[in-house]
């Protein structure tokens, strides 16, 4: 299997490589408020509070596994799709249509960069499915570039 920067081997798949992205920001920013309240202040519960709860959800997103799939030799892409009781979407190759990345930035300061996926699937219909966050575009638009390699052999 060739090796990339971005796409983590597993096998005979490739995962998507998590990248620290804006909400991690924010609830590290939230953990730091919280330990200040702490120190701070007399609001000793509000401040434990504010850390347990801001620890506890960058826990569960670090410990949360990509569930982005790509079977270079089956062709196949498969996507995950939020919403309870739903499963992965799966796309052939000729399915997808290509990458869209999107910025978002305030008083030219970057705030983040997406990237989605935009397929058919199997009624016609066209998706839109997101696969990365990052804080710069450099590195979303690097996976891209490695996934389209992988989907041009």
């Amino acid at each position: 299997m060739k090796t990339f920067q971005y796409l983590i081997p597993e096998g005979e798949t490739y995962k998507i490589k998590q990248f620290f992205s804006f909400h991690h920001l924010i609830l590290c920013m939230w953990f730091l408020i919280g330990i200040a309240v702490l120190t701070y202040s007399d609001y000793i519960k509000t401040g434990i509070a504010i850390i347990v709860i801001s620890s506890l959800i960058i826990v569960l997103l670090l410990l949360k596994p990509s569930k982005i799939r790509v079977y270079p030799y089956g062709k196949i892409l498969k996507v995950d799709v939020p919403g309870r009781g739903r499963y992965q979407d799966t796309f052939d190759f000729n399915q997808i249509l290509g990458f869209e990345l999107e910025a978002l930035s305030f008083a030219r300061i970057p705030l983040g960069a997406y990237l989605y996926v935009k397929a058919t699937d199997n009624t016609g219909k066209e998706t839109k499915h997101f696969l990365g966050s990052s804080f710069g575009k450099k590195k979303m638009q690097e996976l891209s570039n490695e996934l389209d390699q992988i989907f041009k052999q």
